[in-house]
């Protein structure tokens, strides 16, 4: 008999209605179900009248783990299911479902479980170790990422990577991300990071909010050990993350490696379409680019925002996660300019006044200058741009008003625009191919 851990989160799953349905199908199909808590120190009746276990025994015996939450809930499991080679089912209750397989009203796609003739795809993970006066005192597993960077008092911080033992790169500014494929639609594509197919063998390194403005993000081959070391930062505390967990506190002649891990992370898949796998992320991140700009101008006309700062925990405050290198893109994409109260202080506002220059003559100057090739698979249109440029591309193309565009999403060289079928994006590349 198959025996299946349950995974809820408590704070998603509620009085346990989703994970009582599912334990439900599953046993009438005739598996061994348990539910184990993914978090400890719980409040006593979080999980209603269910006599939970200890998960770190029950993975010996397990067969397959499903999980009741957000992304944030199987990336918190993500070294467990790779240690003991576990697949893992992830059920979406949270805002964000990139590696989730399934939304809560799917319940009744887990009867295709019943002949246990299911696909997984394996995810690449990294191993994080901090090494310190020739010793290591730090280690741990990480499926989206790995990230340093400043400590709760904003300040520039120092970086010198290198590959190999080769140097790769020299960051000033808020710190840096290093992702796996999984994690390139996290973090690192906030921080303008490109897009890797989830599956692929790659790790992104990308800066956050770096004063060099020629430094773009960097995909590298899994082979390579990247080293971190902290330069001229004195005693700024940093830190360094990995998937999110508790931050680990840096000194200043410690050395960060980072290298592809031999363990994996096998995900349930209904699909094993990288592309359509792909849109959907993108489609997922255009509906949250919408919302979070839709919200930021609700909160201008509402109150007088005089910094990121405080824009930043107004939309934190109204349950939209982001970060600072997203809200000032998201200002100049949006062409918001700062326009007095009195006494000297200042408010985000929408500019009345915009100078719009002649579309035809903006958009051949900027295809011509930046551009430098665009293809289409299915109805996603791929932009490669010169570093930087990928932004400026885009909002030519939002003022071209193309109809049967959905929307854009673009990173640092990179643009990505969703077509309503195959025919049109295929139609917009031979377009802008003839206009090139």
């Amino acid at each position: 008999m198959k025996k299946i851990i349950l995974c809820p989160n408590p704070n998603r799953d509620r009085g346990m209605e989703t994970t009582r349905r599912a334990d439900a199908i599953l046993r009438q199909m005739g598996f061994q179900t348990v539910v184990c808590p993914p978090f400890k120190d719980q409040k006593d009746g979080a999980y209603g009248d269910y006599k939970t276990r200890p998960l770190t025994a029950e993975l010996k015996s397990a067969d397959l783990l499903i999980t009741f939450g957000g992304d944030g809930t199987i990336l918190h499991l993500a070294k467990l299911v790779a240690l003991n080679k576990i697949p893992v089912l992830g059920i979406n209750m949270g805002g964000l479902g990139f590696i989730a397989e399934l939304e809560a009203g799917e319940l009744e796609a887990l009867r295709k479980l019943k002949d246990w003739d299911f696909q997984t795809e394996q995810r690449m993970m990294l191993d994080v170790t901090v090494q310190r006066e020739g010793r290591q005192i730090y280690t741990n597993l990480g499926l989206n990422d790995a990230v340093i960077r400043e400590g709760p008092i904003s300040h520039v911080i120092h970086l010198k990577i290198s590959s190999d033992g080769r140097h790769l790169a020299d960051i000033a500014g808020d710190g840096v991300i290093v992702a796996t494929p999984t994690g390139s639609t996290a973090y690192s594509l906030s921080a303008g990071g490109p897009v890797v197919e989830p599956v692929a063998q790659t790790m992104v390194v990308c800066p956050i909010c770096t004063h060099n403005m020629r430094f773009s993000s960097y995909v590298l081959s899994p082979e390579h050990t990247l080293t971190i070391e902290l330069e001229r930062n004195g005693r700024k505390p940093v830190y360094l993350f990995v998937d999110e967990s508790r931050a680990f506190s840096l000194k200043a002649d410690d050395k960060i490696q980072v290298r592809r891990s031999k363990h994996t992370v096998r995900l349930v898949r209904r699909s094993l379409n990288p592309q359509l796998e792909i849109e959907g992320v993108l489609l997922t991140m255009l509906k949250m680019k919408n919302d979070r700009q839709s919200m930021i101008l609700e909160i201008i006309s509402q109150e007088n925002i005089e910094t990121q700062e405080q824009l930043l925990v107004r939309l934190q405050e109204r349950g939209i996660t982001s970060t600072q290198a997203t809200i000032s893109r998201d200002i100049k994409q949006m062409h918001l300019i700062k326009e007095p109260v009195g006494h000297g202080v200042y408010k985000y506002a929408v500019s009345g006044n915009r100078t719009r220059l002649n579309f035809a003559e903006k958009l051949r100057t900027i295809f011509r200058e930046s551009i430098t090739s665009i293809d289409s698979a299915q109805n996603i249109v791929v932009i490669k741009t010169m570093p930087g440029l990928a932004s400026a591309a885009c909002a030519a193309l939002d003022d071209m008003g193309v109809a049967y565009m959905v929307g854009s999403l673009a990173g640092d060289d990179t643009a990505f625009l969703v077509m309503r079928d195959t025919e049109s994006a295929a139609s917009f590349c031979e377009e802008i191919k003839e206009m090139l």
